[in-house]
């Protein structure tokens, strides 16, 4: 996950993925601060979605699994 700007984090998987713009998925086991229940809210390519998190970090920031 890579903080992208204004509250926005790009997403981004091994594979491809079929989530669409409105799809909603649980990101568990990743990191305590970061799992909950997401909205896609954009699609740039079959491996990563935009999603909006709630906490801010600086713009760029990889955000990793824990």
């Amino acid at each position: 996950m890579t903080y992208v700007l204004d509250s926005y984090a790009q997403l981004t998987f091994n594979s491809t993925h079929s989530f669409t713009v409105g799809s909603v998925f649980i990101l568990k086991n990743f990191n305590s601060k970061f799992d909950q229940i997401y909205t896609v809210l954009g699609v740039p390519d079959a491996y990563n979605v935009t999603i909006a998190i709630s906490d801010t970090v600086p713009a760029g920031s990889n955000i990793n699994a824990i």
